[in-house]
């Protein structure tokens, strides 16, 4: 069933579904946007623009073919119409569509489900457990017991979401991000999502001597 979303294409920007992203919106265009999102259903999609966007960000820059739908949890009203805002990923789309509406772009789009890891409720605790080890371990302090981004991420029981904001915090590529994206098989993305942090884990180890860093040794 096709779906009909504002979007907002950006360069460097990755929704993943139970992501959270926090932006400020300022251009004219998305202004407009947001506005009548909120009068709305409060959802837009997020889209990455294909390399080459520059030559024509205010036309009709090419995007990228899969984006994710953000629902708008918290917005701040700013001087200018200018807004600050939360969005909550909720679904992956395909675009089938690129149509101008008013004064920003839209699209006609296919929900893409994502596959959930194919494992018992036991499996998929230990894997929590795991996973939550690992990110941890790899984000090292910056993840505070009293922080707000421990509450939102660490505190989250779900393993497909807490996947998906480890990824959005992840120190890497927008494009290698998008390859994420892409995969519709939570498994297949935490395989991805393990090879990057373990690689790093491992040169962390070399290079400062840390030990009781949790390699995967992941087994159902």
């Amino acid at each position: 069933m096709q779906h009909f979303l504002p979007v907002f294409p950006l360069p460097n920007v990755v929704l993943f579904p139970g992501g959270l992203l926090s932006l400020h919106i300022f251009e004219p265009r998305y202004k407009a946007m947001i506005r009548a999102a909120l009068k709305s259903d409060k959802t837009i999609g997020m889209v990455l623009l294909k390399d080459g966007w520059e030559a024509n960000y205010h036309g009709d820059a090419a995007v990228e073919a899969i984006g994710c739908a953000g629902l708008i949890e918290v917005y701040e009203k700013l001087p200018a119409g200018r807004f600050n805002i939360l969005l909550r990923g909720t679904t992956r789309f395909a675009v089938e569509k690129l149509c101008p509406t008013q004064c920003w772009r839209s699209a006609e789009v296919v929900l893409l489900p994502e596959k959930d890891f194919p494992y018992t409720d036991a499996e998929k605790g230990r894997l929590y457990r795991h996973m939550r080890e690992k990110i941890v371990a790899y984000f090292g302090t910056v993840l505070c017991h009293t922080s707000t981004l421990h509450r939102m991420m660490l505190a989250e029981q779900d393993p497909g979401i807490l996947l998906n904001r480890a990824i959005m915090l992840l120190d890497i590529d927008v494009r290698t991000r998008y390859e994420l994206l892409q995969l519709d098989e939570l498994e297949k993305r935490y395989t991805f999502f393990v090879q990057i942090i373990d690689e790093r884990l491992k040169t962390r180890v070399l290079a400062h001597g840390l030990k009781n860093i949790p390699f995967d040794e992941h087994t159902n």
